[in-house]
C-alpha cells in the first residue's frame, strides 16, 4: 500500500479567458467525501495554465485508493474551453520494491530499469513512464518500442 499521497501534478496547455478548470480529491469516491487540497469538504482547487503541482501531503492520505474529479467550464460564448494534457500523482511507498518481491533472506533481488526489454535471466515486474516513476503500469504498458518509459527488470540470485 501507499504510505503517503504527496501531490497531484498536471499540465494544462490552454486556459482561455473566462474559462475554468478545477479539481477535487477523494479516497472513497463517495458523494460527500470530495474535498480540495486543503481538506475543505466540497472545496475545489482551481488549475492554471502550464505545469503545476498541488500538494496533498497535508491531507494525510495513504493506502491504495485515490480519486480525482475534474470540471471544465467553457466561456459564456461557449467558443473556448480549457485543455488538460497530462496528470500524475506523486506518492511514497513504505519500503523499496525489493522488499515486496522476496521474503527469502538467503537470496538477493536486484532490479534495473531497462529501456525496451528485460534480459533473458530477468523478470519484468512492472513498467514506468518516462523518468518520473509517477505512472506505474503493468509489465507491457510502458517502455515498448516507440513509447517512452522503462521496464523494471528483476532477477533473483543467491
Amino acid at each position: 500500500p501507499i504510505e503517503s499521497i504527496e501531490s497531484f501534478n498536471y499540465y494544462a496547455s490552454s486556459k482561455p479567458a473566462d474559462t475554468t478548470l478545477r479539481v477535487q480529491f477523494s479516497q472513497t469516491g463517495n458523494p460527500g467525501d470530495w474535498r480540495d487540497s486543503s481538506g475543505n469538504p466540497g472545496g475545489w482547487d482551481i488549475l492554471n495554465e502550464g505545469f503545476h503541482s498541488i500538494g496533498l501531503s497535508g491531507l494525510g492520505w495513504f493506502g491504495n485508493n485515490f480519486y480525482y474529479k475534474m470540471e471544465f467550464y467553457s466561456n459564456p460564448h461557449r467558443d473556448a474551453t480549457p485543455v488538460l494534457d497530462e496528470i500524475s500523482v506523486s506518492f511514497i511507498m513504505p519500503y523499496p520494491i525489493e522488499a515486496c518481491l522476496s521474503a527469502n533472506p538467503i537470496r538477493t533481488i536486484t532490479c534495473e530499469y531497462r529501456k525496451v526489454a528485460c534480459e533473458d535471466d530477468e523478470t519484468t515486474v512492472c513498467s514506468i513512464s518516462k523518468d518520473t516513476n509517477a505512472h506505474v503500469g503493468s509489465a507491457d504498458k510502458y517502455g515498448n518500442v516507440g513509447e517512452p518509459g522503462f521496464k523494471v527488470c528483476c532477477k533473483l540470485s543467491l
